[in-house]
This record gives structure tokens, C-alpha cells and sequence, in this order.
């Protein structure tokens, strides 16, 4: 998502991480961050440190059943806010539409709701003013795991970076009961960490050597032949190719999957 800071001749379209220092003299700022709290605080202090006096911000915010602290969520915000200067004005709940992505509808579908509407979410609009000028410490960014992302056939995959293990295992593994498909979209999924392999349509996979199916699948696309490493045993070897075989197989669970699309790489990705 991202933050939009409108001036009265331009535009600029950036995220939180790419808009800094924040740019003085905005009128507008249209915001929609995650809806986290730690990431629309960030989206918060860089519109209010953009803003002129008098200036407006227009930030989403997830509505009141998105989940059960999201009112608590909601209050700190605000007190967070005023700690920056800006005064609520008003408060829309159910105002923004939101066509849901395919992450989301593959989880709705794993608990059993085909055909679930891809507009059915709704987001409330908060409306601030900048009364004032106040010095708030920004927000310290909170440390993520870091992330290597390819396009493999039309689906986005992320590669968790792992410790170098010694005789580290390729082999895909389940991280839910219910299949390879995440069950959820919540941040506060107790299995989050036993990701290894995720991909943009929800697929979850856990393996104990990620690089070496993201190396398989750089070679596949480039038609390379020969052993992908001189070091690894022909049955290592073979075991790779096999897995590399079955997380095919499971990429096509992903709702984004085309057949036949090249493969991108986005090297130094991080979540």
C-alpha cells in the first residue's frame, strides 16, 4: 500500500520506507497503510510531519469486526494523533470499499466460502486537520524476517533467508493441518514463523532448505543443465529434483498461477 502526498501542481506516490525525510508544504495527504497498528502509525507521523497547518489527512482504518482489539487499536491511534498535531474532524465507518486480494479469497475458500464476493470488506475513513506543530518522535520500525521474491508462472513466491545448515533437508512440508493453503490472512497467526515459502495467492510451505528450491527454480526457467551445486551427491541431487516436482504441483493451488509465465527476480527483497 501507499501513501499519497498531493501538492497543487504534482503528485508523488511513495511508501513509508521511500518517503523520508517526509516533504513539507502538502495541503493533502491520502493514506492507506496496512492495517497494523505499528505501520499506520509511520503512515501518521510522515503526513503530519508533511502537512502545513491547516492541511488535511484522509487515513483508512480497518472497521470496528475486523478484529477483536481493533477499537483498542483505534484509540491509541488517536492519542497518537494528537501527540502529532492533528485533530480528528471525522470519522466514516464502512465508507471505503476494498477489492479483496487473491490471498484472501484462497483463505476464505480453504474455510469453506466459494464464491465469497471480492468487494465484501469495508474500511472506515478517518478525517484529520493539523492544528498544530509538534515534535513527535517517529515510530521505530519494527525488524521482519528478510525475504528473496521471485515470479515463478504469474505467482510472486518469497524465500525466508535461512542460517546455512549443513545437510539441510529441501523437502516441502505442511505448516498447517488443513492443507498448503494458509487458513488465515491474520499478523497474529501463531504459525507465521514456520513459514519458509510464501507465496502471493497464500500458499505456505515449510522447508529447512529454502535456497535451494528458489536455485531449482532459477535453473528450470533458464533451461540449465547439469547439477545445480558440483558438491551435492547424485542423491541429493535427485531428491531436489523431486521436490522441486512437488512444489509445482502445490503452486498450482495458488489462485495467480499461469503456466508458461518467466520468471522475475527481485533480489534483496524484504517483508
Amino acid at each position: 500500500r501507499a501513501l499519497k502526498i498531493c501538492f497543487s501542481d504534482q503528485q508523488l506516490l511513495a511508501s513509508p520506507a521511500e518517503l523520508a525525510p517526509p516533504i513539507p508544504g502538502t495541503e493533502v495527504v491520502f493514506a492507506d497503510p496496512p492495517w497494523y497498528e505499528s505501520e499506520a502509525m509511520t503512515f501518521l507521523w510522515l503526513a503530519s510531519s508533511s502537512l502545513i497547518m491547516g492541511g488535511h489527512l484522509l487515513l483508512s482504518f480497518p472497521g470496528i469486526l475486523t478484529r477483536p482489539n481493533v477499537e483498542i487499536q483505534r484509540v491509541a491511534l488517536l492519542d497518537f494523533a494528537e501527540s502529532c498535531g492533528l485533530n480528528l474532524m471525522e470519522h466514516q465507518r464502512g465508507a471505503l470499499a476494498y477489492v479483496s486480494p487473491p490471498f484472501e479469497l484462497a483463505s476464505l475458500e480453504t474455510l469453506g466460502f466459494e464464491g465469497f464476493p471480492a468487494d465484501w470488506r469495508r474500511g472506515d475513513l478517518l478525517v484529520f486537520e493539523k492544528v498544530s506543530e509538534k515534535s513527535t518522535a517517529r515510530p521505530p520500525v519494527l525488524l521482519q524476517p528478510h525475504w528473496e521474491e521471485i515470479t515463478y508462472h504469474g505467482v510472486r513466491i518469497r524465500f525466508k533467508r535461512q542460517p546455512f545448515t549443513a545437510g539441510a533437508s529441501p523437502s516441502i512440508r505442511r505448516v498447517y493441518d488443513s492443507g498448503f493453503v494458509r487458513p488465515t490472512v491474520s499478523a497474529r497467526d501463531p504459525y507465521l514463523p514456520k513459514i519458509d515459502i510464501w507465496t502471493s495467492g497464500n500458499v505456505a510451505c515449510a522447508c529447512d532448505d529454502a535456497s535451494s528450491i528458489l536455485k531449482g527454480l532459477r535453473a528450470r526457467m533458464t533451461n540449465s543443465s547439469g547439477k545445480l551445486t558440483k558438491r551435492r551427491s547424485e542423491r541429493r541431487e535427485q531428491e531436489l529434483e523431486l521436490e522441486l516436482d512437488r512444489f509445482e504441483d502445490i503452486l498450482q493451488l495458488d489462485r495467480t498461477f499461469q503456466p508458461g509465465s518467466g520468471i522475475t527476480r527481485r533480489p534483496g527483497y524484504t517483508a
